[in-house]
């Protein structure tokens, strides 16, 4: 049987000058320095594997617009795919500044119809996609994914138990990959890279 390379990359930074939630909320796209760390990200990756035939992304713009950034640094005839299930963790709070709308966040907790999705779903979702991914491609695949859903996954291969939100979580940097292996219906997590020393001095 043989193994599956998948690198499983964060979009870049986005553009969100009003400090918004932005989670699944439509029109957020990549800023300037996320561009930059995207093209740091395909250097990377360009220079560990030569044999990537597949690359899929969350249907959301940041997502989409790294994968299409990657493919087109990389050269690769194959097209970026959108998957569902690689989409941003599901929350009520989205849409929200982080800590200048107290009373929003408050409003929401106590009245939303909507619930934060579940660790082990999102977990679960994300697991089921890179499997199905693995068994697609010959060789190795780009996977984009948002912070949570690659944190949850990456619990949920580590741990014994369910995966809960409280969980100290790895690290996940924007535009960072997680590389791992697939053997069959196995997992496993070898290598993390980020591109924050590479971009040191932008900030």
């Amino acid at each position: 049987m043989t193994a599956s390379a998948l690198y499983l990359v964060r979009h870049g930074e986005v553009h969100n000058p009003d400090r918004l939630r932005y989670g699944r909320q439509p029109g957020f796209r990549l800023s300037e320095r996320g561009r930059r760390e995207v093209d740091a990200c395909a250097t990377w990756l360009g220079s560990r594997d030569t044999n990537i035939d597949l690359i899929a992304a969350s249907p959301l713009e940041r997502a989409l617009e790294t994968a299409q950034r990657i493919r087109e640094r990389l050269r690769l005839s194959c097209d970026v795919r959108d998957d569902e299930r690689l989409i941003e963790a599901r929350s009520r709070f989205d849409g929200l500044r982080y800590r200048a709308d107290l009373w929003g966040h408050l409003g929401r907790w106590f009245s939303s119809e909507n619930i934060d999705e579940p660790s082990v779903a999102v977990a679960a979702r994300v697991r089921d996609a890179l499997l199905s991914i693995s068994a697609e491609t010959r060789g190795a695949a780009v996977i984009v994914s948002h912070q949570l859903p690659i944190q949850y996954v990456q619990l949920a291969l580590e741990r014994s138990g369910p995966v809960r939100p409280w969980h100290r979580r790895p690290p996940c940097a924007t535009a960072s990959v997680t590389v791992l292996v697939a053997r069959g219906a196995a997992l496993r997590v070898t290598e993390h890279w980020s591109p924050a020393s590479e971009l040191a001095s932008d900030r």
